[in-house]
């Protein structure tokens, strides 16, 4: 899996780093090839995940709802991401 940190400082926190880690881990055990774009915003992060076929997609989503649900992170998903086979979120600290 290939994960891109845009807009990110050289050292990143420590809580942060866990969850890109085990966000990143969740993700690669169900698709190995898909790709992963962070990027931090001044109020949170935006999150995009391409996985690398559509038959994923939803298995993807669902981890990852269960992850954020878990963790208690409110998360706001966009609105077309069957359209463009992307899963598309923002967190807002």
């Amino acid at each position: 899996m290939e994960l891109q940190k845009l807009n990110f400082p050289p050292v990143i926190p420590d809580n942060e780093s866990t969850y890109l880690n085990y966000l990143s881990g969740l993700i690669e055990s169900i698709d190995y090839d898909s790709d992963m774009m962070v990027y931090r915003k001044e109020d949170g992060i935006m999150v995009r995940v391409s996985p690398s076929s559509a038959m994923t997609f939803n298995t993807i989503l669902d981890v990852v709802k269960k992850f954020h649900t878990m963790l208690s992170i409110n998360v706001e998903f966009s609105k077309s991401m069957k359209a463009g086979n992307n899963i598309t979120y923002s967190i807002n600290f």
